[in-house]
């Protein structure tokens, strides 16, 4: 056999090191699809994506790139310098967010440029997606409201409150009552999502690639 000529102190070393070697970035890329999916909802419930998140999204970057080696750290680095420079001219047009703009730079941090190209195009399809929901359901909205409240009959005595409207239960609940809200008052879109579903997809298929 080809390990006939390895002793077993040899063999056990050679697979803690795949094993590391294989759950290092494993781990590195779950804690960011958890970071991404923190950022998306932050920015759906409260129209902001926390620093905090954007930081440790960088770091955790910087490590997984600077495992790769020195080289694909710094075609990283040049690659999210780049993007952030793009991203501040449209920023500065009142396009999009400082928020967006810091965590697209935080996800570029782990990618190559290549991935970043990858990563870019399917933020910008799910962003149509994002856009085209809200507009379909904006108009949904538009139509409800001229159409006027529907009296579906007085309501069984002790089920709603006097002078109350039944409010929907539960933080998840809440924040989709909002949302329609600001769908229906044409706020702008929470573009956190599409910066976190296009780099979560990014990542994964880096992982399996």
């Amino acid at each position: 056999m080809f390990l006939a000529g390895f002793s077993a102190e040899r063999v056990a070393e050679m697979a803690v090191l795949t094993v590391s070697t294989l759950a290092l970035p494993t781990l590195a890329i779950g804690l960011a699809l958890g970071l991404l999916m923190a950022a998306a909802w932050y920015d759906l419930a409260f129209r902001v994506i926390p620093d905090r998140f954007c930081l440790l999204l960088a770091a955790l970057g910087v490590a997984f790139r600077l495992h790769a080696g020195l080289i694909d750290l710094a075609f990283s680095v040049i690659t999210a310098l780049l993007l952030f420079f793009l991203l501040f001219i449209v920023f500065t047009r009142g396009m999009v967010g400082g928020g967006d703009v810091k965590l697209a730079v935080a996800i570029a941090l782990w990618l190559s440029p290549p991935d970043c190209y990858i990563f870019l195009m399917t933020t910008a399809l799910a962003g149509g997606v994002l856009a085209l929901v809200h507009l379909v359901l904006r108009r949904i909205l538009a139509r409800s409201l001229l159409a006027g409240p529907v009296s579906a009959g007085p309501a069984p005595a002790g089920l709603v409150p006097a002078g109350r409207m039944a409010r929907p239960r539960g933080v998840g609940l809440r924040i989709i009552r909002l949302e329609l809200k600001r769908i229906a008052a044409g706020q702008p879109l929470p573009y956190g999502i599409a910066l976190a579903a296009g780099g979560g997809y990014t990542l994964l298929r880096t992982l399996g690639g």
